[in-house]
């Protein structure tokens, strides 16, 4: 229904969210070299949402997963290994 460009660089990562209905969802990808994305919520509506999380582990086999109550106002940062990236839906409460 919708895309919102987060950040990113030709050939170095990429970071977006698109909303379908009321559900958002954020994603990245990263290419070489291990980075911290810094972002906010703004795109969101007000209110509270659920944010289901998933990020790169420790190593390349692994995945870590967090949920946790966001707003338009929050922040986020997230490190991506390097060929990496996260996942994230965003349910709104």
């Amino acid at each position: 229904d919708e895309t919102k460009f987060i950040g990113g660089e030709p050939e170095d990562y990429y970071c977006a969210a698109i909303r379908f209905g009321d559900d958002w969802y954020v994603a990245g990808i990263n290419a070489f070299g291990a980075r911290n994305i810094n972002f906010d919520y703004a795109f969101l509506d007000d209110g509270n949402y659920t944010a289901e999380i998933f990020t790169d582990g420790n190593d390349r086999h692994s995945v870590k997963n967090e949920s946790k109550t966001v707003t338009k106002s929050s922040n986020e940062t997230i490190n991506m290994a390097s060929n990496g990236g996260f996942v994230g839906k965003l349910t709104k409460n």
